[in-house]
């Protein structure tokens, strides 16, 4: 599936209009967007964003640490969902899926947390369904 290409949020500029990006680049900018954006904000998809700023501050710790692992799991599943969801609702309609097996989440392979006190670093390995690794590496911290 192809979206368009952001940086520090804004459009990038392609050869003939708006850059576009695919597969694990789509992943990761996806993601970064799901961890960077406050839970509840897309009226459409109320699941969408991400609550990890309210671990900032937290005692450094293997429970808080447990606790943003659980919530990068709640964002790539819930991405993996939105993928499902549409992956499905093509087929039933009788058209092909939007998605290349590079641009469908398979998997977590690992979660790290590095947490200070005002912030923390989280990085993730996703798999895809054609078995390539995407790494997303993310700072939250109040800003």
């Amino acid at each position: 599936m192809r979206g368009w290409q952001l940086q520090d949020g804004d459009l990038v500029l392609g050869g003939a209009g708006f850059a576009e990006v695919t597969g694990s680049d789509k992943i990761a900018q996806d993601m970064s967007i799901a961890t960077a954006e406050p839970f509840g904000c897309d009226v459409y998809h109320p699941s969408w964003g991400s609550l990890l700023i309210n671990y900032v501050g937290q005692t450094v710790g293997a429970l808080t640490q447990s606790m943003i692992s659980a919530e990068i799991n709640r964002l790539i599943n819930n991405y993996m969902t939105i993928q499902t969801a549409t992956v499905n609702a093509a087929a039933v309609n009788g058209i092909q899926s939007p998605y290349a097996v590079s641009d469908l989440v398979a998997g977590v392979a690992s979660i790290d947390v590095i947490q200070s006190y005002d912030s923390f670093n989280v990085s993730v390995t996703l798999l895809t369904a054609a078995n390539q690794t995407v790494t997303i590496a993310n700072t939250v911290t109040l800003a």
